[in-house]
């Protein structure tokens, strides 16, 4: 079927091959090279089973009212930039050091041969492919060629890419921490320590539309796909505008679509559902029957 085939690659289709590319085992690397960027996300995010799953969504529930208070302690005359300085540090460990870690951790993980594989897929290596995750297990385990990949968030095999990981939450002026605080009684040091948080979750944010316009090769030459499997991909509404991307680009009446489940039908359901293709179009399998 070839280029009449499109496959959305998720990150559960790394851990099926035995690829150990889940959050929680970023979380561990964290904890055992960077302990004080580890401290930092446990201190302002709400670190449970549940933002490990969803990392990235994750990422817009920083606590800046923590961050603001423990600084606080350096808004006397005596710690006179102590206070700018302190949400400086918190902000650059977030928007610098942890996606230079994470780059570091995605380029460290082995991805097995394919005789190795205890079980392999069904996967055309001459369909097309739009992978969300940053390995060459395509590559590597089905010899899939480079160039019928889009790496929409990057890729580990270019040691130069600065690999994308990203919040969803874009702000309104009004929600932006340093937004009110520039009348005549507010002091500048508030005013500029919170400009540093600002900072980061404006650096954080996935830049979707812009990726997806300059992607345009891709999704603007989806037209002759009649089939689309999505395999493993969370459906989370962080990555929802590259899925409508898609649909925007297939004959939405004619091409068919495959939902890999996981004990999880309803919400798999639910989630796609939302995107409004035909359900008559659409099938819910389990991967390894795909």
């Amino acid at each position: 079927m070839g280029r009449e085939r499109l496959y959305i690659i998720g990150n559960g289709f790394d851990l099926h091959h035995g690829v150990g590319s889940s959050y929680a085992a970023f979380g561990a690397y964290l904890k055992q090279v960077d302990r004080r960027l580890a401290r930092t996300i446990d201190r302002y995010f709400p670190v449970d089973g549940a933002f490990w799953s969803n990392f990235e969504a994750g990422l817009a529930d920083f606590d800046s009212d923590g961050a603001t208070d423990d600084a606080s302690m350096f808004l006397d005359d005596k710690g006179y930039s102590d206070f700018q300085f302190e949400l400086q540090q918190i902000a650059e460990q977030l928007s610098d050091g942890l996606p230079a870690r994470f780059g570091d951790w995605i380029r460290s993980l082995a991805i097995p041969a394919r005789a190795t594989v205890g079980r392999p897929l069904r996967v055309d290596p001459a369909a097309r492919f739009l992978s969300f995750n940053y390995t060459p297990t395509l590559e590597t385990v089905y010899s899939v060629p480079r160039a019928q990949i889009l790496h929409i968030h990057g890729s580990a095999e270019d040691p130069d890419a600065k690999l994308i990981l990203r919040h969803g939450w874009e702000r309104s002026d009004e929600e932006f921490l340093s937004h009110g605080t520039d009348g005549p009684d507010d002091g500048w040091r508030v005013r500029d320590g919170l400009s540093h948080l600002d900072e980061f979750l404006s650096a954080t944010l996935k830049p979707t539309a812009e990726i997806i316009a300059r992607e345009q090769d891709f999704f603007g030459d989806l037209a002759g796909v009649r089939e689309v499997l999505i395999m493993e991909h969370g459906l989370h509404s962080v990555d929802a505008p590259y899925i409508d991307a898609v649909i925007s680009g297939v004959d939405k009446g004619a091409a068919r679509w495959t939902i890999s489940v996981y004990d999880d039908l309803p919400e798999r359901q639910a989630a796609f559902g939302a995107f409004g293709i035909d359900p008559r179009l659409v099938r819910y399998l389990p991967l390894s029957e795909m």
